[in-house]
């Protein structure tokens, strides 16, 4: 039996997550992303509202926690990238861009930057630590749609 596997890297000023699943295509992949209903079960109940052009809103409620994910796409090519920038509604700190490639059976996400300071390096491994949580739900999430073995 084929497993999934899931890699959160700290390459310095961007985290590089790299998600397997033997059989997930590029368009599940993508639609993790862009798909409320898919959204939600696997981003902590997230609420997703995005137009997927550029410079459009891409807008992640957290009810739960009370915060909200708010961003503006940057880049989208159907079954292949999003790319959004974003930061927690209301926070002054700098605006992170997140880019998710997706490939059959390989999902590959840059965040970042980050800078140096103390309070940038707990900001990098706090969002290190989120993708660790997150993305095994996501493989969990799209493994039970494809019916392959989880992480």
């Amino acid at each position: 039996m084929t497993t999934a596997s899931v890699t959160v890297e700290d390459v310095g000023p961007i985290l590089r997550a790299t998600v397997k699943l033997p059989g997930c295509t590029a368009e599940q992949w993508l639609s993790a992303f862009t798909d409320p209903e898919r959204v939600a079960r696997w981003w902590g109940g997230g609420e997703l509202s995005t137009d997927l052009v550029v410079g459009g809103p891409y807008v992640v409620r957290f009810p739960a926690l009370g915060q909200t994910l708010d961003g503006q796409v940057v880049g989208y090519e159907p079954a292949r990238l999003l790319e959004f920038t974003w930061n927690w509604d209301g926070a002054d700190g700098p605006r992170r861009t997140v880019v998710v490639r997706a490939a059959p059976s390989t999902l590959t996400i840059t965040h970042g930057p980050h800078g140096d300071s103390q309070e940038e390096r707990a900001a990098r491994a706090e969002h290190r630590a989120g993708w660790e949580s997150f993305l095994p739900r996501l493989v969990t999430s799209l493994g039970h749609q494809i019916g392959r073995a989880h992480v």
